[in-house]
């Protein structure tokens, strides 16, 4: 009986402590305002701003160094393919990559002047960079060469999810949602339930999406963006960032416009409510999580936030769906197996570290081989869902 109440105890505690996540602040050791931040793994991350500013952390962000970005416009954004490979935006059409971890930086031809305010890659070689006045380029050559395609909107884009490897989703200003099923080709305007400005969007599979903005706006699509809801963030703030780990534990992150402080919000039922978390910092505008053991963000006057412990964890406690993962490190290619022989329906879904969705597949198999080698080494997550529950494992790829 003791026994027991010591683990009753132990996981009250355990939940108490993920549920509250305090966020913490970091030195990152400039006082430029940052845009957006990028992690690799739980120790190694970027994050850009002002000025140039682009700073690395190798420790889980307890230091950071300033790099030489050899420009001097805001940078806007930043993604890594791979530890060595990254490349990062800008205002005036700014376009800038790194082979060597951020060592070096060279200039890249974007063909623009727009301020561009998002880039990311859904493999090694294949890009988008988004910007004013409905600005979409794409690279298929891992950045030697950026080409246009046209949105048919002249507002402003600010983020794209990938819903798999053609099909993927743009938001911007005044509501604005566009869709490609033909990897940009030609890109269809969806029906928006909101004119404010879209910040970020996120999908946690195909077919559900998110995307938050001003005013405290977040929506939310069940079926790829065919129809959105209005959910309720309990909020009136901006909100620049909203990224899920798994298909029901997500962050918005933001701040209040007037007064610039801090917003964080967390839900665990996939968006039905959302919680307040500590926060208390400069408005906050990105957010990184390359883990449930770490999510970080950053904003005003150089403030980074770092949150740990972040999976609730009554999912996998009170539910009997486990599953392994081998080979684990792998190079791509590895085995999902799962423990439960008597589910016919297993919903497969493979995540990287910036919640984007690579791989999904519905199963009646307990052991499902998945190949994802044609993406970026890095960690990866790896959700299984079936009528017994919901698991998450990680996943190295090493190539």
């Amino acid at each position: 009986m003791k026994n027991i109440y010591t683990l009753i105890s132990a996981l009250l505690f355990t939940f108490s402590m993920y549920a509250q996540n305090p966020w913490v602040r970091l030195n990152s050791g400039t006082t430029n305002n940052l845009f957006d931040i990028f992690f690799l793994d739980d120790n190694s991350g970027y994050s850009v701003g002002d000025i140039g500013t682009i700073v690395k952390t190798t420790d889980g962000g307890t230091t950071w160094t300033t790099l030489n970005s050899g420009v001097t416009s805001t940078l806007t954004s930043i993604y890594f393919t791979d530890s060595l490979t990254g490349y990062a935006s800008g205002n005036g059409g700014v376009l800038i990559n790194t082979t060597d971890g951020g060592v070096t930086w060279g200039t890249l031809t974007s063909g623009t002047t727009v301020n561009l305010f998002y880039i990311s890659f859904i493999n090694a070689n294949t890009g988008y960079a988004l910007g004013d006045s409905g600005t979409i380029l794409i690279t298929t050559d891992a950045g030697g060469n950026w080409n246009p395609q046209t949105s048919g909107t002249t507002n402003a884009l600010y983020s794209i999810s990938y819903l798999d490897s053609t099909t993927y989703v743009i938001c911007g200003d005044t509501g604005t949602i566009l869709k490609t099923s033909n990897s940009g080709t030609s890109w269809l305007s969806l029906t928006s339930p909101t004119t404010n400005r879209l910040w970020s969007s996120c999908f946690t599979d195909p077919s559900n999406g998110y995307c938050t903005g001003d005013n405290g706006t977040i929506i939310k699509t069940i079926d790829a963006g065919a129809s959105w809801t209005v959910q309720n963030s309990g909020s009136t703030h901006f909100f620049g960032s909203v990224k899920f780990l798994d298909a029901n534990t997500g962050f918005m992150v933001g701040g209040n416009a007037p007064t610039f402080n801090s917003t964080i919000l967390k839900t665990e039922d996939a968006g039905i409510t959302w919680t307040v978390q500590t926060s208390s910092s400069t408005r906050q505008k990105r957010a990184s999580f390359p883990s449930f053991n770490a999510g970080f963000s950053c904003g005003g006057g150089g403030i980074i936030l770092k949150t740990t412990g972040i999976a609730v964890g009554i999912s996998k406690i009170n539910n009997n769906l486990n599953c392994d993962l081998f080979p684990n490190p792998s190079n791509g290619k590895f085995e999902i197996i799962i423990n439960d022989k008597t589910s016919k329906k297993n919903n497969i879904s493979v995540f990287n570290s910036s919640g984007e969705i690579i791989f999904k597949e519905e199963t009646d198999k307990n052991n499902v081989v998945v190949d994802i080698s044609n993406n970026a080494k890095g960690i990866y997550f790896v959700e299984v869902k079936n009528e017994k529950g919901i698991t998450t494992e990680k996943i190295v790829v090493n190539k």
